[in-house]
């Protein structure tokens, strides 16, 4: 199962970057089809379950009042039978099904499967286990909303810079888009 996490105000954006177009569709759309290539059924966690209706795909309202991507996982986890979720932000326009697929194939031992380039996480384009609930309903209760903050209890598997050369894929397909500069810098390529 995948899910697509659109909850964010997008305040450094100054709009809601899920509904920017970039070569054609929404960068909601892209994520959602590109997970849909290779995942059996992918939900969109949100807060505001209207937006998204027009993707006709099945919608979780976020289960936290915080709104953060810690709760958007929490939500999708707590929403699935599956064992284990890949979750994505909503606004990687370079994500790739072989992407979410060598992803999908080297969770299959650990709680979190993630990319790690420079010393950091890409924690929204990862597969977490239904093992990672506890850990996260206590950073919750605590009010810690990093994501990687709860992965120090968590077995987590690096996919690191080395693996990802070595299928011939950069840093640059997990580039979000975040700020005007970033939409800028996107749209200039």
């Amino acid at each position: 199962m995948g899910a697509v996490l659109a909850g964010g105000a997008s305040r450094r954006m100054g709009q809601n970057k899920a509904l920017m177009e970039f070569s054609g569709r929404t960068l909601i759309a892209h994520v959602v089809e590109t997970l849909e290539a290779v995942l059996p059924k992918v939900t969109i966690v949100a807060k505001e379950l209207g937006t998204y209706a027009f993707l006709g795909r099945p919608l979780l309202a976020d289960l936290v009042e915080t709104q953060s991507p810690l709760s958007g996982i929490y939500t999708a986890l707590k929403n699935s039978e599956a064992e284990k979720i890949f979750v994505s932000a909503c606004d990687l326009p370079f994500l790739t099904p072989e992407v979410v697929s060598l992803i999908v194939a080297q969770s299959l031992s650990a709680d979190i499967t993630a990319p790690r380039f420079r010393g950091h996480y890409e924690p929204l384009c990862a597969v977490y286990s239904r093992s990672c609930l506890p850990m996260i309903e206590t950073a919750i209760k605590k009010g810690e909303y990093r994501i990687v903050d709860f992965w120090t209890r968590a077995q987590v598997r690096e996919l690191d810079e080395d693996f990802w050369r070595g299928h011939g894929i950069s840093e640059r397909t997990f580039k979000n888009v975040n700020r005007p500069e970033d939409w800028q810098d996107l749209s200039r390529r």
